[in-house]
Order: structure tokens, then sequence, then C-alpha cells
């Protein structure tokens, strides 16, 4: 009843003020709008499970800073606005989608696709910007944060996968030439017993018909002397040429131990950056490598592919089309509802306040009896 009353005495009063703050508060958004755009990044040939597993990274701290830093262009107050948003999960949550080029007739027509494995259209980024070169700005951020640390992702993830092939393929080879190892030294001891049968039996030098290569798993057992020789030594000649194959894995894997080794634990640096800084640590180690073995010619090329292969991926990530329509702002940016939402905050919503003011002042105020 009393705020029913206070507005009937007071609503013509406020009228005027909530009129010019309503004008006001339209011009200052007029010439000041801000709209909402959309653009597709190419991807290609990226699964929802890599998106999945990659798209934690954009608000990695080191990431972000490390490639707005990179971003000369910037202005610094750009670049504190940008990297406040990069920081937060939400912020790429709620700007970026996967678009899948699986749709729904694709998953009537083939029960089976997997959505999860389905390559994309691309990653559609929408954004907020007053024009279309701040547009085309933010966008270009959005996008080199995203290819950088693509590349950094694949990069980190290759050698971790080096190390953990390199732990698991160490105890394998060892395993693999005591294996070998052991059946050379037992065809061996079976050739001598061999050739002391002949000596004692000479009319057993006569060779089978028969062409045996191998006496695995029992064959040639019941051959001739001279014929178990033969394929003994065939299966030792067999045994030497794995043992070589398994050596120079080790040789290689050594190699590569070494390049491990030699980088550590990598810096937070830009997905290029960290390119540019393991291959600087593999030019020390193979300085020339036309003068060094095949294997290690091999080892270094093969450093060369993997190290380049995330650079010229993302090379690929393009902007099909950006932007040009800048036609209607956002709700909060256009005159008429911000004038409208202006008014009624005012004219509604100020006289509860001031009432509720009064009504609190009126209690702490000390009352004093007259004289």
């Amino acid at each position: 009843m009393k705020i029913w009353t206070f507005y009937r005495g007071f609503a013509r009063l406020l009228f005027p003020a909530a009129l010019l703050t309503a004008l006001a508060a339209a011009a200052w958004v007029s010439f000041r709008p801000v709209y909402a755009v959309t653009a597709i990044l190419d991807a290609p040939q990226l699964s929802l499970n890599e998106w999945r597993t990659f798209s934690p990274l954009l608000a990695d701290k080191a990431l972000v800073q490390a490639s707005l830093s990179a971003m000369t262009s910037l202005e610094d107050r750009e670049r504190q606005t940008l990297e406040k948003n990069f920081l937060t999960p939400a912020f790429w949550e709620s700007r970026i989608q996967y678009k899948t080029a699986l749709r729904r007739d694709d998953i009537k027509e083939t029960p089976n696709a997997d959505p999860k494995k389905s390559d994309t259209l691309g990653l559609e980024i929408s954004i907020t910007a007053s024009d279309e070169k701040a547009a085309a700005q933010r966008f270009e951020a959005m996008a080199n944060h995203i290819r950088q640390t693509m590349i950094h992702h694949r990069l980190t993830n290759y050698l971790q996968e080096q190390r953990q092939t390199m732990a698991r393929k160490r105890d394998e080879t060892a395993i693999e030439l005591i294996r070998q190892q052991f059946a050379v030294d037992l065809s061996e001891q079976r050739i001598a017993d061999m050739q002391k049968l002949l000596k004692t039996y000479p009319e057993l030098r006569r060779m089978d018909t028969t062409t045996v290569v191998s006496v695995e798993s029992g064959g040639g057992k019941y051959l001739s002397p001279l014929a178990q020789i033969v394929a003994l030594e065939a299966t030792i000649s067999e045994a030497n040429a794995s043992m070589r194959a398994v050596r120079r894995q080790q040789e290689e894997m050594a190699l590569r131990g070494r390049f491990l080794a030699e980088i550590g634990t990598p810096p937070p640096l830009t997905g290029k950056d960290l390119a540019a800084w393991l291959n600087e640590r593999k030019k020390t180690l193979f300085a020339s490598t036309d003068q060094q073995s095949q294997i290690t010619q091999e080892v270094s090329h093969d450093l060369d592919l993997h190290l380049l292969d995330p650079l010229l991926y993302t090379d690929l990530w393009q902007f099909k089309t950006l932007p040009t329509s800048f036609r209607t702002p956002i709700l909060l940016r256009r005159p008429v509802p911000v004038a409208v939402i202006t008014f009624l905050a005012v004219w509604l919503l100020l006289p509860p306040v001031v009432l509720t003011f009064r009504a609190i002042r009126r209690r702490i105020t000390p009352h004093f009896p007259a004289t």
C-alpha cells in the first residue's frame, strides 16, 4: 500500500528522469553496436575423438600466454581481454561447435556408422564484435591459438609415444636376442651331433632328394644326418638374420633415446616454436646425415617427417569464409530494447529502492523529544 501511494505521488516526477535515461542509453548503444557472427574453420580429417582430446588444452594457461605473446598485432587491452576469455573453459565450450560430416540421414541409412570416427566439416566459431575489422582480428586470434594448440598436442603426443615405445621394446628386443641366440647355439650343437654320426656311419652321407630349408617345429627330424645339417645351417642363417634386424632396431632406439634425453621436458612454447625448438635439438645430434650411417640417416629423416607433419597439417586449417554482413546487433546493443529496459528499470525499480532507503533511514535516525 505504501509503495502504491509512493508511486502515485512520485510517478510523474520519475517519468522524465526515466525517459531521459532511456534515451541516453539508446543513444550510447547506437554508437557502440555489437554483432554476433560465426565462421567455419576448416579442419580436415579431424575426428570427434581427437577434438574432444585436445580441446581442453585450449584453456591451458602456458599455451594461452605463449600464443597471445606471439601475436604482436594485438593491442594490450585486446590481448588482456582474449587472455581472460581463453583461460575460461566455458568460453571455448560456448564459442566452438564441432560440425560433423555425418548427418541424420546417413545414420538412418548406415546404422553402424560411428559419429566419433567420422570426419568434420569444420569448427564453427561464434564471436561478438563491433565491426568487420574487429571480427576478423578476433577470428584470426582464436584460429591461431587453435592451430598452435593442435601442433603442440600432436608433437607432445608423438614424444610420449616414442618414450613408451622405447620402454616397451627395450625389453622385447633383449628377449628376442636371447631366444635367437639360444636357437643358434642349439642348432650348432645338433650340427656337431650330426657330424659325429656321419663319421661313425659314412654310408649316411647320402643326400635325400627332398629339399629341406628349416628344422623348426620338427621339420627334417626323420631325414638323413646330412640333410639335417643343411636344414640346421639354414635355421642358423635365419636366426642370424633376425638378430641382425633386432640389433639394428636397438641401434635405432638408441639414437631416438639420445634425442629424447637431449630434449628432456620441452618448455612452454607455441606449437610452431616448439617444433622449431625440437628441430634445433635434433640438428645438434644429427649435424650432417650425409656422412653418417644409413640407420642414422633413417632416424634423422623420420624425426624430420614427424616434426614437420603437424605444421603442414595445421596449415590446412583456414577459414572457408569470413562474415561480411553486420546488420542486426545483439539484443542488448539494440537501441529500442535497451531504451525500454532502461526506462522500466528506472521508473519501476527506483521507487521501491528509494522507499526502502527511507525506511532504513527512519529506523537509524534518533528521535528527540519535543521541548
